[in-house]
């Protein structure tokens, strides 16, 4: 009858299904035909694979229907998966599930290893470890049906490992193998994943990954894990060695998902291997996979550090492309690199392309473009932007003064960059010696580009600045959907 049900209301999604499983349970209600007690919890665990944000109401809405009799494991176990599902994503609802548990007592109904496994999840994701250890003490006491499982161990350790303590999940783990109970893939990438939160127990986490790794225990998730503790504590180059190594086992590099090269792709840009970012970036690729905005930007911000202006346009034009386009940060990581180089006229171009993207610039934002438009002596185009700064209500710091007097120095205006230090100073702004340099500096010491580059970009300011215009008013043009 529920297919049938279905197939009348043709759902195309589970939202569908759930509605026509509830239209079915009200038609049967409505002709005074019983209902059994498995059905309701049948009905609350398809609510439940339902992830939408108000699942869990729903569940709760259907248990409350439930009379004393129809009370058992089954129905709460299902309402406590409802429960499961939304901790994933709201930390906050553990409470619900202690509320479950004194029901369930109230009622005499026993818990089994099931409903204490669902619970020490649930624990986990609320990062209540000490709760999650507690019910797994009582398991350990009732035995029995209530006997812990691997499945148990996982989400405890799970929940060592949620708020960084290492130790406690290796002494779970370490159990866990002496009850006979063989650690499973979601085990240890959970104990490796416990050994990631401090930078001091990362020598701890490699070699579980290595030891691990020879018993064939090891998956995407675990390397994941890793790959980001390491990334995470700025051990960039062992993320990556770790990534060569991996090469020998071809079925987690097959597996690498986003998360895991969007950390790869970080530490290679913090160490300005543009290549080996670039390699990384066409995995993606290669995999389908749509790099986010911080990809990209940790990309652009390495490729201005390593004048490599022409793919930090390429890859902030392939943002513009996409339908989310660049953010603000992204557009401040391409303004800075512009703001190095003196490249006046693209930083407007990127600005003019914030304004007309409905992007508001921020505190950076102002602060780089000030500082390209001043590298090239601009002085009144820094002015404008200094005003516009403060008309939009960004109080101005001593970057954007020191910004402002470099432009007025290099347009060899001194007055004016005395006029800008004394109303700084008036700000209760201290210099320092960015400041002073900015106001000694001479005209003649004017760069096209920045000091010390080692070769020249492939294409000129100019010709990318063209380039960016035309990309920039495509981009824009693609907002609207009909195109």
């Amino acid at each position: 009858r529920t297919r049938e049900a279905v197939r009348a209301k043709g759902p195309s999604s589970s939202a569908g299904i759930v509605r026509a499983a509830e239209d079915l349970f009200g038609r049967i209600e409505a002709k005074g035909v019983e209902i059994k007690k498995e059905s309701y919890a049948l009905l609350i665990a398809l609510i439940g694979r339902h992830r939408s944000p108000d699942a869990l109401e729903k569940a709760l809405r259907w248990y409350g229907r439930l009379d004393r009799s129809q009370m058992h494991e089954g129905a709460f176990n299902a309402v406590l998966q409802c429960v499961s599902r939304s901790a994933a994503y709201d930390a906050s609802v553990w409470p619900q599930a202690l509320k479950l548990v004194d029901e369930m007592a109230r009622y005499e109904v026993p818990m089994g290893t099931r409903t204490y496994n669902i619970l020490i999840t649930i624990m986990a994701r609320g990062k209540q470890k000490e709760k999650a250890l507690s019910l797994l003490e009582s398991m350990k006491e009732r035995g029995g049906e209530a006997a812990p499982d691997h499945i148990s161990y996982t989400s405890a350790i799970d929940a060592c490992a949620k708020v960084g303590d290492g130790p406690s999940a290796l002494s779970l783990h370490s159990e866990m193998e002496k009850s006979n109970l063989r650690p499973s893939y979601q085990s240890v990438a959970a104990l490796i994943k416990s050994h990631c939160h401090d930078k001091g127990n990362l020598p701890s986490a490699l070699d579980l990954f290595e030891r691990y790794s020879r018993q064939n225990l090891t998956s995407n998730v675990a390397y994941r894990h890793l790959v980001c503790g390491l990334v995470k504590h700025h051990e960039w180059e062992q993320a990556l060695s770790l990534y060569d190594s991996m090469s020998l086992q071809p079925k987690i590099q097959s597996q690498v998902d986003e998360t895991t090269y969007t950390g790869l792709i970080a530490a290679a840009s913090n160490l300005l291997e543009i290549d080996k970012a670039l390699e990384l970036l066409e995995g993606m690729y290669t995999k389908q996979m749509r790099p986010s905005t911080a990809v990209y930007t940790s990309l652009i911000k390495a490729c201005g550090k390593t004048n490599h202006m022409d793919i930090a346009v390429k890859l902030f034009s392939e943002m513009v492309e996409r339908q989310e386009g660049p953010d603000v940060v992204a557009c401040n990581a391409l303004l800075g690199a512009c703001a190095r180089r003196g490249w006046a006229k693209v930083s407007r171009n990127i600005f003019q392309y914030m304004e007309a993207a409905s992007l508001r610039p921020d505190s950076n934002t102002y602060s780089q473009v000030i500082y390209s438009q001043a590298r090239q002596g601009l002085d009144q185009n820094a002015q404008n932007y200094f005003d516009a700064m403060r008309n939009s209500g960004i109080t101005p710091k001593r970057t954007h003064y020191n910004g402002l007097i470099k432009a007025y120095s290099m347009a060899n205006n001194f007055n004016m960059s005395l006029a800008v230090y004394n109303e700084m100073r008036q700000d209760n702004i201290e210099a320092d010696a960015s400041t002073y340099q900015s106001m000694m500096r001479r005209a003649d010491l004017k760069l096209d580009d920045t000091d010390n580059e080692k070769r020249e970009p492939t294409k000129t300011p100019d010709e990318i600045s063209d380039l960016l215009r035309l990309l920039l008013t495509v981009g824009v043009d693609q907002t609207n959907q009909h195109q």
